[in-house]
């Protein structure tokens, strides 16, 4: 995983293969001082969840499709009255030159454990997978715009990649095999 923005973010990367290097996420922090440090951090951890909603374990199109029927669900068992949501489809909307069908979903009156205001999911016409997803928090003060709770975009997205064991190897991303050394 490559962060692109924010400045305060860019160039951060984080290494992390299901039952290898102890469990451990690998990190470079990025950003604009000290860019280089790389560290390997417990992927639940506090510097690891700093400024995440989800551990890096949690994320991909699996997990994510599978987030979106969770809280799909949860949203239906409590949407008392249905009247209270939006709903609209927009087609051949585009992320990163693919062609989706954009679904928007907004709540219009906010509820005890209400888990988001507005949330627009993009799923690519071609593979049938969800590329984009935004939620947003209901506004502070009316008439604001609502505040973004999360985003997350799949760009460059190859499904069925083939991929090899270098692939997952720390030396293939510039890490450092021994960590706390600096790599400038």
């Amino acid at each position: 995983m490559r962060f692109l923005k924010p400045a305060a973010l860019k160039g951060r990367e984080a290494l992390y293969v299901r039952g290898r290097n102890d469990g451990k996420l690998i990190a470079r922090k990025g950003g604009k001082r000290f860019a280089y440090v790389t560290v390997a951090l417990d992927p639940t951890n506090e510097t690891a969840m700093k400024g995440n909603r989800y551990a890096v374990t949690e994320f991909g199109i699996k997990n994510t499709v599978k987030r979106l029927i969770e809280v799909g669900e949860e949203e239906i068992k409590r949407a008392t009255p249905w009247s209270d949501y939006q709903v609209e489809i927009f087609r051949q909307a585009k992320i990163n030159a693919r062609v989706c069908t954009a679904i928007s979903i907004v709540c219009q009156h906010r509820r005890e454990n209400s888990r988001f205001h507005h949330v627009r999911i993009y799923v690519d016409d071609q593979r049938h997978v969800p590329l984009r997803y935004e939620a947003y928090d209901f506004p502070v003060v009316e008439g604001e715009d609502p505040p973004l709770l999360e985003e997350y975009t799949y760009l460059k997205l190859r499904l069925n990649a083939p991929l090899n064991d270098a692939d997952f190897q720390k030396s293939t991303y510039g890490f450092p095999e021994q960590l706390g050394q600096a790599q400038p």
